[in-house]
């Protein structure tokens, strides 16, 4: 039986949070090709632009936690607190502008926004895959 190591758990999660922005703009790139092909470019560019801003806002996210986690508690709350109200702020400012310009293709958007839970869902299922062969 092997024992259980934190440094090599942390480092498998680091690299499977480095992945997911990535996988993310692939994912919203293969959905706004299939945009492209039954509907128009703005669309597929509404995709891809809806995934790029997802990455970007979750790899934000994991730069502000780790920033936060570093220093004082009061302090940190407070950054937190700060941050998370400007991102979501500048999330639906960009809602906003899709509607006020594209009000018919927000769907195309929000789909290429919630190309996330399509990588997380992938991620997921491969970390149960390889726990159930590392228990066998």
């Amino acid at each position: 039986m092997t024992e259980f190591n934190p440094q090599a758990a942390f480092a498998e999660e680091e690299k499977i949070l480095r992945r997911i922005p990535r996988e993310t703009i692939i994912v919203s790139l293969v959905f706004s090709l299939i945009g492209l092909i039954a509907f128009d470019i703005v669309t597929a560019l509404l995709v891809l632009a809806g995934g790029t801003v997802s990455a970007i806002s979750f790899r934000w996210l994991q730069f502000s936690i780790s920033k936060f986690l570093g220093g004082g508690k009061k302090q940190a709350l407070k950054s937190a607190i700060l941050f998370y109200l400007l991102r979501l702020l500048l999330i639906l400012g960009i809602f906003f502008i899709i509607i006020l310009f594209f009000s018919r293709k927000i769907i195309a958007f929000g789909a290429g926004f919630s190309a996330i839970v399509l990588a997380l869902l992938v991620e997921g299922l491969a970390a149960i895959f390889k726990s159930m062969k590392w228990k066998n």
